[in-house]
């Protein structure tokens, strides 16, 4: 059985130096840029276990983590008891939310509550661009010239005769795969709705449907 001290390894796991040996990783990144860019962002606020559930010689458990800067998720893990020591076991079909595609998700937040704000301000009802955004204080500064953190943005107005104003946000990782600066890539626009893909290709919208057909819908 997996006792809870065991269970804690999933703290530290995200703070080891990238030649540990006292836990087997295999994972679909580099731990070791995962443990930099979590210790570049302030390191690990709040670690908690919420689940631990283990029987024959394997563990399933759901943790969350809060960093110093605010940001934060909630996932899972599977464990594996081999030759006197729990091993981190992920689903190769499921790839793991990093520190960069969650802080992109953020950024499409901000810059799409920007274009709103801009639209009912300054825009007359029409949206912008990230520059306009970034100077008029609405976005990030570092977001207004579309990189950030392994992401690169766009933010682009869409003006259509006889069809009200939209815009298109997207973010792609710099470069996706195993030892990439994410895996998912994300789309909003004017609905504010957020969609999802895994690989570097954001979903995306025509101005008669704004329902992306190549994405799905953050779960949230």
């Amino acid at each position: 059985m997996m006792a809870k001290g065991e269970i804690g390894e999933a703290e530290k796991l995200f703070l080891l130096p990238s030649d540990t040996r006292d836990i087997e990783v295999v994972l679909k990144m580099s731990m070791s840029r995962l443990a930099w860019d979590f210790k570049r962002r302030g390191g690990i606020r709040s670690f908690s276990i919420l689940t631990q559930n283990a029987a024959g010689g394997y563990a399933e458990v759901e943790f969350e983590y809060t960093l110093a800067d605010g940001t934060g998720t909630r996932d899972k893990l599977s464990f594996k008891y081999d030759n006197g020591q729990w091993k981190i076991l992920i689903d190769q079909t499921k790839p793991v939310p990093m520190p960069n595609e969650i802080a992109a998700l953020a950024s499409v937040i901000e810059i799409s509550k920007g274009q709103v704000l801009y639209s009912v301000t300054k825009g007359g009802g029409k949206f912008t661009d990230l520059e306009t955004l970034g100077r008029e204080g609405l976005i990030d500064s570092e977001l207004m010239f579309g990189d950030k953190q392994g992401y690169l943005f766009t933010s682009t107005p869409i003006v259509v005769e006889n069809l009200p104003a939209m815009f298109d946000t997207t973010a792609k990782p710099r470069l996706a795969g195993v030892f990439g600066t994410g895996n998912r890539s994300y789309y909003c626009n004017e609905t504010l709705v957020i969609y999802e893909t895994h690989g570097g290709q954001p979903p995306s919208a025509t101005p008669s449907d704004r329902v992306p057909k190549n994405g799905s819908t953050l779960d949230r």
